[in-house]
């Protein structure tokens, strides 16, 4: 079993990403956007579509953690990996080098647990491993604008952002025009 599953999206004319639970089995699969012009029928068009360069997004939820309240760790931003979260970070770095994704930046939300997942990543690479960089707004509960300005200032063909349940899920819908996002 490797970590994460990954589930590849692509809309025409938007960012790409995947989204990566490290704390689960590593699945892929298609949605049903794809990176072609032609739209799937009866699925809506946009008003406009932007014609900037793409990027592509690997949204990685932070490995498992120890739980609040266990040993000294009272608060949540404190929260460590669990020694199977710290395990489960080689695989993930395995999985992206065998799929050949390699982002040229990972941005981790500031907590404990993102940062070391990030890192695990990190430390897990083959080769030069990518720029690691702390953002506030991959914190729990961030807006999700200011995570898409932040990463519009992003230089980079491919960004993996390392945070949290369910922010990066919401963010995902946000970024394919999910109404309830």
């Amino acid at each position: 079993r490797v970590a994460g599953p990954v589930a590849p999206v692509t809309c025409p004319g938007s960012e790409r990403f995947v989204i990566i639970d490290a704390d689960a089995p590593i699945r892929t699969g298609q949605m049903p956007f794809t990176a072609s012009r032609e739209w799937p029928r009866g699925a809506a068009k946009p008003q406009a579509v932007r014609q900037e360069t793409a990027m592509n997004i690997l949204l990685i939820r932070h490995a498992d953690a120890l739980p609040p309240g266990r040993g000294d760790i009272n608060d949540d931003e404190s929260r460590p990996l669990s020694e199977t979260g710290v395990a489960q970070c080689r695989p993930l770095a395995r999985a992206l080098e065998r799929l050949g994704v390699r982002p040229d930046i990972v941005v981790s939300s500031p907590l404990l647990r993102a940062r070391q997942t990030a890192s695990g990543l990190l430390q897990n690479w083959e080769g030069k491993p990518p720029e690691l960089r702390i953002a506030e707004e991959l914190a729990p509960g961030g807006k999700k604008t200011k995570l898409a300005r932040m990463l519009r200032g992003l230089t980079g063909e491919t960004i993996a952002l390392v945070g949290h349940m369910p922010d990066l899920g919401l963010f995902a819908a946000w970024l394919i025009g999910g109404k309830k996002a």
